[in-house]
């Protein structure tokens, strides 16, 4: 079992590393071993985002901080993936999947990992930051944006 993790492991690894090649922006590092790795994410991509609510005070500081998060949420929403994040370093999203899990399940986390990627970071934000508003939010930003905006 343990030679099992440690292939698929790299190969997992490899696969990871090919979207950091690919999205810079988006992943800073891919580290572990065996089938036990975190993704650490830039949360300077954040500040990219043009997004109205972003005007808001500290929200962009939020939402950096809660990147991996935002990520998580998206693969769990879209593709029924369930991610955790480090306790230690809130920019690493662990990926620990089971030892008897198989290459193709692992090749549907990478497509699915990538498909959250391209769409983009204000994609990412606009569906979080609206379904925060939409459920306490609403109330408490609403006079803010309204604020921001001069009303409109």
């Amino acid at each position: 079992m343990a030679q099992r993790a440690a292939r698929l492991g790299e190969r997992f690894k490899a696969q990871l590393m090919t979207l950091q090649e690919k999205y810079p922006e988006w992943i800073a590092e891919v580290r572990g071993r065996g089938l036990m790795l975190g993704i650490e994410f830039q949360e300077s991509i954040i500040d990219e985002v043009s997004y109205l609510p972003l005007a808001i005070p500290g929200l962009k500081n939020v939402l950096r901080e809660h990147l991996p998060g935002m990520v998580a949420s998206a693969l769990l929403h879209k593709h029924g993936i369930l991610g955790t994040l480090m306790l230690n370093n809130r920019a690493v999203l662990r990926v620990y999947p089971p030892l008897v899990i198989d290459e193709a399940d692992l090749d549907y986390f990478v497509a699915s990992l990538e498909e959250v990627l391209k769409d983009g970071p204000k994609e990412l934000v606009k569906k979080r930051v609206n379904h925060a508003m939409s459920f306490a939010g609403l109330k408490f930003v609403a006079p803010w944006v309204a604020k921001l905006t001069g009303g409109r």
